[in-house]
This record gives structure tokens, C-alpha cells and sequence, in this order.
């Protein structure tokens, strides 16, 4: 996977949840997070995303910002 876009607030599992499973199983994808919420001042969403470097996107978003998180999702992926 190049990016994964995951919503925090789903029913069953949030997405914290999603990418703690997903990294157990990949742990090399652990950098291709990014989440999507309408929360983002969420103290443990935030706390969250800031001690992994994972990337947050605040809804509601538009097609640009998404651009420039899955191109910052590549450009960490590419470096050595």
C-alpha cells in the first residue's frame, strides 16, 4: 500500500484500533497512516498521531489537502 486513508470514528473499531491491528500484521506500513476525522482536537487522537507521525486530516477536507498528505505519505515512504 503507497497510503492508507482511515476514518477514526467507524462503527465495530476505530481507526486507532484498525492501524494497531494493520501494524502488527505490517508493521512497515506504520507511516503510510493517515486519519480522517471531524475530532482533531481530540486530546487522545492527538496524542495519538503525534507519538506514531502518523498524518491527521481534518474533516471536512478538500481534494488538495488530501494531495498534500498522501504526498507527504510518499515522499517519508521514499526516503532511505
Amino acid at each position: 500500500f503507497d497510503a492508507i486513508l482511515c476514518d477514526h470514528r467507524m462503527s465495530g473499531m476505530t481507526g486507532t484500533e484498525v492501524f494497531t491491528a494493520v501494524i502488527a500484521i505490517r508493521p512497515e506500513l506504520e507511516h503510510r497512516f493517515v486519519f480522517m476525522s471531524g475530532d482533531v482536537l481530540n486530546p487522545q487522537l492527538r496524542q495519538f498521531v503525534e507519538a506514531r507521525g502518523v498524518g491527521l486530516l481534518s474533516k471536512p477536507f478538500d481534494l488538495d489537502t488530501v494531495n498534500r498528505a498522501i504526498a507527504g505519505v510518499l515522499e517519508e515512504a521514499a526516503r532511505p
